[in-house]
C-alpha cells in the first residue's frame, strides 16, 4: 500500500485520546453491528416430536408421551403445571415395583444420570420429574418465573396427586426444590435423599455475566459472542452454553437461562426450614466439590434428626452407579 494511502488510512481511523472509554456492555449498546446485522442461527436442527402412545391419566391431569427409541419400559409425559409442562421420564420395569421421585440438579440433562437411574430401576419405578428451567419443559409463554418458590409449587402439585408411598431424591437445585416444597406436601415421601445439597447456590462465574446485560443485548449479542468464544480455551463453557441456546435458531432459550441465573443466583437455605423434615433421610455428598461444600452437606445432615450421610470424592462419582448402589444399601 503506498505511503500516503497507508497514512490516509491511519488518519481516518483515528480518535482522540480524549475520549471517554466504554465499558463491555456500552460498547455493545453503541455498535451499530447489531442493529443493522441479521442474527442467523447456527442450525435449524428441530426435535423430533414425541408420538402419542398411552391415554391421559385422570389422576395425573398429564399427557403421556412414549419414544419409539426408549423401549416398553421408559416413557415420557408432561404434567400440566400452568404456564409450563414439566417432563418426567418414568423408567418402570416392573409395575408392581416402589416408586421413586428423582429431581436433577439444576439445567441437567438426563443422560448425565442414566447410569444412577437405571442402577435404582431395577428395583424400582423411577419418575425423572424436570424443573422448569430444563431443556424439555413445555412453554405456555415467553415471559415465566423461575424462582425457587414457583419451583417448589410446581413439583408439590406433582407430588400431591400421587396416592402411592413414594421415595423422594434430589440432587443440588433437587435437593433444595424438595426443601422448599416440603411444607407443602399432603404426602410425605417414605424416605429422603439429598445429594449434595447446598446452603447457599453457588453459580459458575461465566453465568454470572448473563444478568449484568439487557434482554436486547443478549439476543443481539448472542451469535457474535458464541463466534468469538468458540475456539478460546478460556471461554469454552459459555461458548457451549451460547451454542446450546441456539440450536434452534432463537435466543428465547438463553433469555430464559438469563431470567432462570436471575431469580435463583441468590438462594440461600435457612437450617430452621430443613429442621421440619421428619422422615428417614439420606444424604450423599462430595468431598471435593466447590459448588457442593462438604461442610454445609454436613450441617444439612445435622440439622435433620437421625440423618445418615456417606461421602465421596466428587460430584460426578455420586451420580454414577455407586452413588444409586449406596443409596440401595441405605434403604435396604
Amino acid at each position: 500500500m503506498p505511503y500516503p494511502t497507508l497514512l490516509r488510512n491511519l488518519l481516518d481511523s483515528y480518535k482522540p485520546l480524549t475520549q471517554p472509554k466504554m465499558n463491555f456492555i456500552q460498547q455493545i449498546q453503541e455498535n451499530t453491528f447489531f442493529q443493522r446485522s441479521p442474527i442467523y442461527p447456527i442450525s435449524q436442527t428441530l426435535a423430533v416430536p414425541l408420538s402419542l402412545s398411552y391415554p391421559a391419566s385422570v389422576n395425573m391431569l398429564s399427557h403421556y408421551y412414549s419414544d419409539p427409541n426408549e423401549g416398553e419400559d421408559r416413557y415420557t409425559f408432561f404434567f400440566q403445571n400452568g404456564e409450563v409442562g414439566n417432563r418426567v421420564v418414568r423408567f418402570q420395569k416392573s409395575p408392581e415395583a416402589e416408586e421413586m421421585v428423582f429431581v436433577p440438579n439444576w439445567r441437567a440433562k438426563i443422560q448425565q444420570w442414566t447410569p444412577f437411574i437405571e442402577t435404582l430401576s431395577k428395583n424400582h419405578s423411577v419418575e425423572y420429574f424436570e424443573s422448569r428451567e430444563k431443556f424439555g419443559t413445555q412453554y405456555k409463554a415467553d415471559d415465566v418465573s423461575f424462582d425457587i418458590e414457583t419451583l417448589a409449587t410446581d413439583l408439590a402439585n406433582y407430588l400431591n396427586q400421587k396416592t402411592e408411598d413414594y421415595h423422594l431424591i434430589g440432587a443440588s437445585l433437587g435437593a433444595t426444590t424438595i426443601i422448599k416444597a416440603w411444607k407443602k406436601l399432603r404426602r410425605k415421601p417414605k424416605s429422603l435423599t439429598l445429594i449434595c445439597p447446598f446452603l447457599q447456590l453457588k453459580m459458575p462465574t461465566y453465568l454470572q455475566l448473563l444478568p449484568l446485560l439487557g434482554s436486547s443485548i443478549v439476543s443481539k449479542a448472542a451469535p457474535l459472542a458464541y463466534r468469538l468464544l468458540k475456539n478460546t480455551n478460556q471461554f469454552q463453557s459459555l461458548s457451549k452454553v451460547l451454542r446450546k441456546e441456539l440450536e434452534n435458531g432463537s435466543t428465547q432459550k438463553l433469555l430464559r437461562l438469563k431470567a432462570s441465573i436471575e431469580s435463583l443466583i441468590d438462594i440461600k437455605l435457612d437450617i430452621n426450614e430443613i429442621k421440619q423434615i421428619d422422615c428417614p433421610s439420606f444424604i450423599l455428598y462430595a468431598l471435593n466439590d466447590k459448588k457442593h461444600l462438604a461442610a454445609e452437606a454436613q450441617a444439612i445432615q445435622g440439622a435433620i434428626a437421625g440423618a445418615r450421610a456417606r461421602a465421596f470424592e466428587d460430584f460426578s462419582k455420586v451420580r454414577e452407579r455407586e452413588g444409586a448402589l449406596a443409596i440401595e444399601a441405605w434403604m435396604n
